[in-house]
């Protein structure tokens, strides 16, 4: 979790409770993450932090905050110099980022395949409930358009986009694997939609908020920290040797040896 805070409340902010979960609970495995149309960030300050973060935003005024906050500003063209870890912002349109993205150097020397972008743009005013502007910088309906063809055209890297339910996203993005769950506005509960372009995963990046509400997640929690507790008090050989077995049955391509010698040298 990333303690940091740009707003204290921010309009579509993913904020209540049950909501950043859900959608923590969706994201696989990564070592670079994108939060485009960051606004907040909720997602990027609650999940557990990747080895290089990048965040953007079209607003001056939402990129101005994430700099107080001590998130570095750099443009486009400082990618390609970006070796050690880091969390950086830039303040460009998401769309253009993207599509600039594709034939940049940085990303084509990246794999793909342990980058992850979320995405979580201003919603379609078919779909609010207030129909008036709440953002420096609104989508049009061509805006959609252009944004979800471009997300469309990254074919190896996972992407995640949210909405509420609504046509043009169904149509387009039909291929891609959905999720619902329950939010809640100013205006009262609303039923959110994450469209997702990989499958269900079977590892998360983040286990921190695993379960299907309050109740599940603490269920889980309270079963972890006993079994945890049960673990640690076995004797070290012993310890060793269940570790070494579950990951034998679960995933017997894991390096056993390595895993046991973190699991003992964290101790």
């Amino acid at each position: 979790m990333v303690e940091v805070k740009p707003y204290k409340t921010y309009f579509g902010g993913k904020e209540a409770t049950g909501v950043f979960q859900a959608i923590i609970n969706q994201i696989p495995p990564h070592s670079t993450y994108a939060e485009l149309f960051v606004g907040n960030g909720s997602i990027f300050r609650n999940k557990k932090k990747a080895d290089f973060n990048i965040l953007c935003d079209k607003s001056e005024k939402v990129v101005a905050e994430w700099e107080k906050q001590g998130i570095q500003k750099i443009d486009l063209e400082s990618w390609d110099f970006l070796t050690a870890p880091s969390d950086f912002i830039v303040n460009e349109c998401a769309i253009e980022v993207l599509g600039t993205s594709l034939n940049h150097d940085w990303i084509t020397t990246m794999d793909f395949k342990d980058v992850f972008i979320y995405l979580d743009p201003p919603y379609p005013f078919t779909v609010r409930k207030q129909q008036k502007n709440v953002y420096d910088h609104e989508l049009t309906a061509q805006d959609h358009n252009a944004l979800l063809e471009v997300i469309s055209s990254y074919k190896n890297a996972k992407i995640m986009i949210s909405s509420y339910p609504n046509e043009l996203y169904d149509e387009v993005l039909k291929d891609w694997r959905k999720v619902d769950f329950q939010g809640q506005t100013r205006q009262g509960k609303v039923t959110e939609r994450i469209y997702m372009n990989y499958p269900e995963p079977t590892e998360l990046h983040d286990y921190r908020y695993y379960g299907l509400n309050f109740r599940d997640r603490w269920r889980i929690k309270k079963s972890i920290k006993n079994i945890v507790g049960k673990f640690n008090r076995l004797p070290a050989l012993e310890r060793n040797a269940v570790l070494a077995a579950v990951i034998s049955e679960v995933n017997p391509s894991m390096n056993v040896k390595k895993v046991v010698a973190q699991a003992t040298s964290s101790k």
